[in-house]
């Protein structure tokens, strides 16, 4: 019985880095899984900052500056 569950979480937790490897391929960044916490590169006036996304909101709304993080979040 534990080796049948030992295998499922090894195929589960497979299929889970693999959707994370997609994601990333795409060039965003997942800060947090839970909540959901995600980064995406984005070109504003010349100069790259990150567009931001948090579990729980409608849409991208904030962006903040490469080095800002979170808490540098402003609305868009």
């Amino acid at each position: 019985k534990l080796d049948i569950l030992n295998s499922e979480l090894k195929t589960t937790v497979s299929k889970i880095n693999g959707k994370i490897a997609v994601i990333e391929e795409k060039g965003i960044i997942i800060k947090s899984i839970a909540p959901g916490l995600f980064d995406f590169p984005y070109a504003m006036n010349g100069r790259e900052v990150f567009l931001c996304w948090r579990e729980g909101e409608p849409r991208i709304d904030y962006w903040h500056e490469k080095d800002a993080g979170f808490a540098g979040r402003q609305k868009l």
